[in-house]
């Protein structure tokens, strides 16, 4: 993965480094667990929220390239090297 400026925000996002498939996972979040929202975390279950080191720089989209089921993000279609790294905010499997 690489964290990069994403060209439309000027902000910090999080890219592809290699090729997915559909289904394939791309990594695993670990960091510190909260049991309220706060800002870079992700939701990762019943109010449990995960700020990973990666998992905080990918954007919210409502076409996203991933999705999170638990601790893992997983390709939600082909993903090719350079690509966003992206999920719907308002979705946890």
């Amino acid at each position: 993965m690489e964290i990069k400026k994403n060209k439309y925000t000027n902000k910090k996002s999080l890219y592809s480094s290699g090729y997915f498939g559909i289904g394939d996972l791309i990594f695993v979040l670990s960091g510190p667990e909260y049991n309220i929202a706060i800002e870079g975390a992700i939701n990762i279950g019943n109010n449990t929220y995960m700020l990973d080191k990666f998992g905080t720089y990918m954007n919210h989209s409502h076409d996203p390239t991933t999705y999170i089921n638990g601790c893992f993000v997983i390709a939600a279609k082909n993903i090719g090297k350079g690509d966003e790294l992206t999920y719907n905010y308002n979705v946890t499997a």
